[in-house]
């Protein structure tokens, strides 16, 4: 007797990545200026690469929590405060067994050197590494796990006392 099997092919979902995104090292440590978190988003966004369908995972410093969540809006921010606790956090969304099958693609938004062994597995298992970090700050560690990496530019400080939150900011909901 022989069966009839019928498959339904699915289509196939576009290539997505996942963004893991040191909010306070793009900006060169934690800031309470809009306009410079603001700015570092914007320079992210386009050298990364971000597409529709991304995960983007955004760790700061408590200092720099409010300024982050509206820069990165629609992202998952994590916030903490303490010497590498943003990096450590981060790191938990690194774990292959979570990436590998998810995405096709990491960016990781950081020059920090302690990415690096996690990077490398990510790698070893057929994820595309890409590296997106402030010129002169990225770990020697990095270079040889990333098959990319990009250096920027960004604003570490602002002289415009009117950039700071809240004032004059009514998304989501906060009037001046």
């Amino acid at each position: 007797m022989t069966t009839a099997r019928t498959t339904r092919s699915s289509p196939r979902m576009a290539p997505r990545a996942l963004h893991v995104v040191d909010a306070d090292n793009l900006t060169g440590g934690p800031t309470e200026h809009q306009c410079v978190a603001d700015q570092a988003v914007q320079v992210y966004r386009q050298v990364a690469g971000v597409r529709k369908g991304d995960l983007i995972v955004v760790g700061s410093d408590l200092r720099s929590a409010a300024v982050t969540a509206f820069a990165w809006a629609g992202a998952r921010l994590l916030r903490t405060t303490g010497t590498d606790a943003v990096d450590r956090l981060l790191l938990d969304d690194l774990t292959p067994a979570l990436v590998v099958g998810l995405v096709e693609r990491v960016v990781l938004g950081s020059g920090d050197g302690i990415f690096a062994g996690r990077l490398a597995q990510l790698r070893a298992a057929g994820v595309q590494v890409e590296v997106v970090a402030r010129a002169g700050s990225v770990s020697w560690r990095l270079f040889p796990v990333a098959h990319n990496i990009e250096r920027v530019r960004t604003a570490s400080a602002c002289t415009d006392p009117a950039c700071r939150l809240p004032v004059g900011r009514v998304s989501m909901g906060l009037a001046a």
